[in-house]
């Protein structure tokens, strides 16, 4: 098992897939909440960018399908506007 030195070195890396850990990360530094769904029977899930959900209500949301673990896809409707974050 890693220590955290090495698994930050590992995250620095290009090509390096990013783990829960860094899409938590990523939610509160950018202050955007997300929705998580999931193929099968595993339920679909929110994650907030901050501990107290009534401070990210009406906050941004991103859309992520969560597959084979931990690798994340956008996902969008059709009629999303092609904004980005």
């Amino acid at each position: 098992e890693k220590d955290f030195e090495e698994y930050l070195a590992d995250m620095a890396t290009d090509a390096t897939w990013g783990d829960q850990l860094c899409l938590a990360a990523l939610l509160r530094r950018r202050r955007v909440n997300a929705l998580i769904h999931q193929h099968g029977d595993t339920p679909s899930y929110e994650m907030h960018w901050s501990d107290s959900v009534a401070e990210c209500l009406g906050d941004k949301c991103i859309q992520l399908s969560r597959h084979d673990d931990d690798h994340y896809n956008s996902v969008r409707f059709k009629t999303d506007a092609d904004e980005g974050l």
